[in-house]
């Protein structure tokens, strides 16, 4: 688990519009979410996670505890149930849509050398970051 530990900044994007249209966005803030390259802060402390994302336009911090179910309120405001837990040395986020017209998602994260592979899938929808591993 120490492999996600550290300082991460975004460097490819694809298909993340289509994914946050998927998990009904609001389109001004797709528009400003599709042009920012947010670096992200991982600690971990035994089974508790923390994971801050900053960028130009909003900060925002998440904490579970690895095979926990929480209440997750997203960057853009979305309540879900979620339960982020280890499979295969890959980090698999489950969120789970609350309220009507929320939809259902899955966030894989796993490293290879000083590259952070995000996958981020919602019905047919699957979009592919990649952050490379920086010094703050």
């Amino acid at each position: 688990m120490s492999q996600f530990q550290g300082y991460w900044k975004l460097d490819k994007s694809d298909n993340f519009d289509e994914y946050m249209k998927e998990v009904q966005v609001a389109l001004v803030t797709r528009k400003i979410a599709s042009t920012l390259k947010p670096d992200l802060d991982i600690k971990i402390e035994g089974n508790k996670w923390t994971l801050h994302s900053e960028s130009t336009f909003k900060n925002h911090t998440l904490v579970f505890t690895l095979d926990e179910e929480f209440e997750e309120t997203t960057p853009d405001g979305r309540k879900l149930r979620s339960k982020v837990s280890l499979v295969d040395g890959k980090i698999v986020h489950i969120q789970k849509a609350i309220k009507a017209g929320d939809r259902d998602s899955v966030i894989t994260r796993w490293v290879d050398g000083d590259r952070m592979f995000v996958t981020l899938a919602s019905g047919s929808v699957t979009a592919h970051r990649e952050y490379a591993r920086s010094h703050k």
